[in-house]
């Protein structure tokens, strides 16, 4: 019960910073929907979840040595940006629509089945 309480608040922050799911939301707008790149990504994105194409989805792909299932898939809206030299503040280069996986990852180990 501790973990599901834990969790709710974070779920919530996520609903509120990176999806359209509430009518007062613009998440493109929001400057908290905007996801940093990583090594080997020097571009970040702002990203909007607009509704979920599937929950427990399975995945199978040899290429990436991977199997097992995806916890969502996402209906999404991507912009690629391109940063500026000023802080914070960045140039949006391209607005892309498409399918993403979401993985929820609450630290709880799995046992296999």
């Amino acid at each position: 019960e501790k973990a599901l309480m834990d969790t709710l608040p974070i779920l919530r922050d996520f609903v509120q910073e990176f999806t359209t799911f509430t009518s007062r939301n613009n998440a493109l707008g929001n400057p908290k929907a905007f996801v940093h790149g990583h090594i080997g990504v020097e571009k970040g994105i702002r990203f909007a979840a607009h509704a979920t194409y599937s929950v427990e989805e399975p995945v199978i792909s040899p290429e990436l040595a991977l199997k097992g299932f995806v916890d969502a898939v996402m209906e999404t809206t991507i912009e690629e940006a391109g940063s500026t030299k000023m802080k914070n503040q960045h140039t949006i280069t391209g607005l892309k629509h498409s399918l993403m996986a979401l993985e929820l990852k609450t630290g709880h180990n799995q046992t296999s089945q």
